[in-house]
């Protein structure tokens, strides 16, 4: 059973020639019952993307599979989903069963310590897998130039990471029980509120919420950045 019920196909397209006109160059999120499809142009002909469907348990990983699949999640979609789904090289996609884990306590034992996704794998719906391994990379930093001994920084690292990690992890998978919702009125529900959402509101605290914990925000009890030399 796969328990984040989801799973990836992943590509990296490339043409020689414009396919994106310079309005288009911004990120892509289409939504449908049970799937997905995410375009990230990084030019005007070249973008990376991610296709997503509902899936409760592996059912095969085999890349001739690949695009056959994707036709027949994505056929009609807005274009340019099936340009880049047929146009894209079969050896620059991939399928990935998606997993995460639920949050744990103990992050360390006397000299081991696991950080990123080791201590707090996150769906990819949270946006953040990278950025919390590079704030912990941070963090720990910070601990271990303050703290005595390695317990003790240990110990205050997992403690300064820890409730950020989970509420991430619990938004991430928040996020993808709507995304992949199978149900149509459930997914309609989902379409009416998206379309009610006030972004402008929703960056700011998404904004807050990433920032938590590090100098940029302003909080009490933030560490503070380390002096330049």
């Amino acid at each position: 059973m796969l328990r984040s019920g989801f799973v990836n196909w992943l590509g990296t397209f490339e043409s020689d020639r414009a396919v994106f006109s310079e309005s288009q160059i911004e990120v892509m999120d289409c939504w449908g019952v049970g799937v997905r499809f995410g375009v990230v142009p990084v030019s005007r002909s070249k973008a990376y993307w991610a296709g997503a469907a509902a899936c409760p348990e592996a059912r095969g990983k085999e890349p001739a599979d690949h695009r056959a699949e994707l036709r027949a999640l994505f056929r009609g979609w807005p274009s340019p989903i099936p340009r880049l789904i047929e146009e894209t090289p079969i050896e620059r996609m991939n399928k990935i069963y998606v997993h995460d884990h639920d949050p744990i306590d103990t992050w360390h034992r006397d000299n081991v310590l696991l950080i990123g996704d080791a201590a707090h794998a996150a769906l990819p719906t949270s946006g953040q897998g990278a950025s919390q391994a590079l704030e912990d990379a941070w963090h720990l930093a910070d601990c271990l130039g303050s703290a005595a001994s390695l317990e003790e920084a240990f110990t205050a690292f997992t403690k300064r990471r820890h409730a950020k990690n989970a509420a991430i992890n619990a938004g991430a998978r928040d996020l993808a029980r709507s995304l992949f919702a199978t149900d149509p009125a459930l997914c309609e529900a989902r379409d009416r509120r998206s379309k009610a959402t006030d972004y402008e509101a929703m960056v700011q605290g998404m904004a807050r919420g990433w920032s938590s914990g590090l100098p940029m925000s302003g909080r009490p009890g933030a560490p503070a950045a380390r002096p330049q030399a």
